[in-house]
């Protein structure tokens, strides 16, 4: 009889709906949800970091190529230009493959452009290889905001992204220290491979831990087991619960996150 009424009883909570909101703002910030702060706020710090990277090695590339100041100004913009345009066109693309795919493509499109252009001979491969670093650049920082923000409560949200955002000025901050001894010492090219090299690994810790959005697995039909599994590292109580969207998210853009 005690049997019969448990199943009685998880199978009524198993058919209670609720708002993946609602259910965020009534636990306890995990350790999931650091670990998940935690990825976001280094995406944040390499791209500040790979953004400012071209500011530190700018006077050795004057002297070593015997360019003007002027010639290197195109170079400067490169990045920025690509980064504008990443924000628009690929940022966008994460509401039809995911937060998470389109973090991932964007990390790896800054961190191997990086690479790449600690092996740049001349200045106009420089300029090309800055500009599809900075595609990655522009893309993936919006996409970081709009995922960290998703697994945040309402009443954290607005301190938690503020803060994760922090890493940004941080990485470029870190960035100039750490080329006041790497360039001297190993070269302009070290730097570059550096701020490459670290958030490709990075990237590869966020294919193995970092999760998709669930309010994106929550618009593709046959997800809720997997959804449930996400949350449940959150709280085992998501077990219990069918999930859905508040109706003001479910037309949520990346942008509307920011």
């Amino acid at each position: 009889m005690l049997n019969r009424e448990m199943d009685v009883c998880t199978a009524y909570n198993k058919d209670r709906k609720m708002h993946i909101q609602t259910f965020l703002d009534q636990q306890k910030w995990s350790g999931f949800q650091s670990l998940i702060f935690a990825m976001m706020f280094l995406v944040a710090f390499f791209d500040g970091m790979d953004t400012a990277v071209m500011g530190y090695i700018a006077p050795d590339l004057i002297r070593e190529w015997h360019i003007s100041k002027a010639d290197i100004i195109p170079l400067l913009s490169a990045a920025l230009i690509g980064a504008a345009i990443g924000a628009i066109i690929l940022g966008p693309l994460a509401d039809k493959f995911g937060r998470k795919t389109l973090l991932l493509v964007s990390v790896f499109i800054f961190s191997v452009g990086c690479i790449l252009s600690s092996f740049a001979e001349n200045l106009i491969q420089l300029e090309i290889l800055r500009f599809i670093t900075g595609l990655g650049l522009g893309a993936a920082l919006p996409n970081a905001v709009t995922l960290l923000s998703e697994y945040c409560p309402v009443h954290k949200r607005a301190f938690i992204v503020n803060t994760m955002y922090c890493g940004f000025p941080i990485g470029a901050a870190v960035g100039g220290f750490a080329a006041a001894y790497i360039i001297p010492h190993f070269g302009w090219e070290s730097m570059l491979l550096i701020s490459g090299i670290i958030p490709f690994i990075l990237m590869i810790f966020m294919l193995i831990l970092l999760p998709e959005s669930v309010r994106y697995l929550l618009l593709k039909k046959g997800k809720e087991q997997h959804i449930q599994q996400i949350l449940g590292k959150i709280n085992p109580s998501a077990n219990q619960h069918h999930f859905q969207l508040e109706h003001s998210s479910s037309s949520t853009s990346i942008f509307k996150a920011m």
